[in-house]
């Protein structure tokens, strides 16, 4: 377990907890409501002050490989539930591959469901480009960021923001979304990979170039995690799925090396298409596999 020192420093009832939740061959980086209050409740602090005692453990799983500066991130749902998101560095690629834990949290957050953020609590005050990539958030100016040293919103550290708004654009991250992709579709089980990457392009984010993309890994043990797109008004901070399930694939608290099957699936009439920039991470972090491409109608 990536964060058993960390978790040796709580105490007893939280420590005990937070083994079975961690060491739990389902966990995926996501805590529901249920055991958070229960955590809470033993630590004895206010919500605030837990999530950044928490915010250790989500710092375990940072992968800075080029700068050694190690961010942790929890973003929490409006349903309750816990997110955590760290970020990772890849040597052999241009630094704009880097994955910064805000990014990392808010997508673990879409892929489990959630359907809004409340606050983001985060070790150091977020770069603007975290900035930048919350602003796709329904409620992103009302959104709370929790610091090791005070509590601000997201207005107070954007204050002349440029978000979708400003092009015009009204739907926002992490709404339901269906981009018809899956009319009509059957998923053989020998498609199985093939199928969930289709399945996350259809719920990828993209509402400025209608270019949806999803990538599906599977890993030694038969688990498939996936990554979908994630579009931005500043175009260039869009998150390519292969950086979200790479991402997801660590908040398993897995390695590269397990990867065993990779597959993108994005339609033919897309304007931006995210095959290279998938191809070229996925041979940074693990060159022995191919990705499978899939062109759909």
């Amino acid at each position: 377990m990536k964060s058993e020192k960390t978790i040796g420093s709580f105490s007893t009832g939280i420590k005990n907890k937070l083994h079975e939740i961690l060491g739990s061959s389902s966990y995926s980086g996501m805590i529901e409501a249920k055991d958070v209050k229960e955590l809470i409740v033993m630590s004895g602090l206010s919500e605030e002050k837990f999530l950044l005692e928490l915010l250790k453990v989500a710092r375990d799983f940072a992968l800075p490989k080029i700068s050694n500066f190690n961010v942790g991130a929890i973003s929490s749902g409006i349903s309750g539930n816990i997110y955590f998101g760290a970020n990772q560095e890849f040597p052999g690629t241009s630094l704009n591959f880097t994955l910064h834990a805000e990014q990392a949290s808010l997508s673990n957050a879409a892929l489990h469901g959630e359907l809004g953020i409340k606050s983001v609590t985060v070790t150091y005050i977020p770069c603007c480009l975290c900035r930048q990539f919350m602003l796709e958030l329904d409620n992103a100016m009302d959104l709370k960021i929790i610091l090791p040293d005070k509590t601000l919103t997201l207005k107070d550290l954007v204050p002349y923001p440029f978000g979708p708004s400003d092009l015009g654009i009204t739907a926002r991250f992490m709404r339901e979304i269906d981009n018809g992709l899956m009319k009509n579709v059957t998923c053989p089980s020998d498609k199985a990979v093939a199928c969930e990457a289709r399945k996350a392009a259809n719920k990828s984010y993209s509402p400025y170039s209608n270019s949806f993309s999803g990538v599906a890994l599977q890993v030694k043990d038969g688990r498939i995690m996936t990554g979908r797109y994630i579009e931005n008004a500043a175009y260039n901070i869009s998150m390519n799925p292969m950086t979200a399930v790479v991402s997801s694939l660590n908040m398993h608290g897995l390695e590269y090396h397990d990867i065993c099957k990779a597959v993108i699936v994005e339609p033919k009439k897309n304007t931006v298409s995210q095959i290279e920039t998938a191809k070229t991470l996925l041979k940074a972090v693990n060159n022995a596999i191919e990705l499978e491409i899939v062109k759909i109608d």
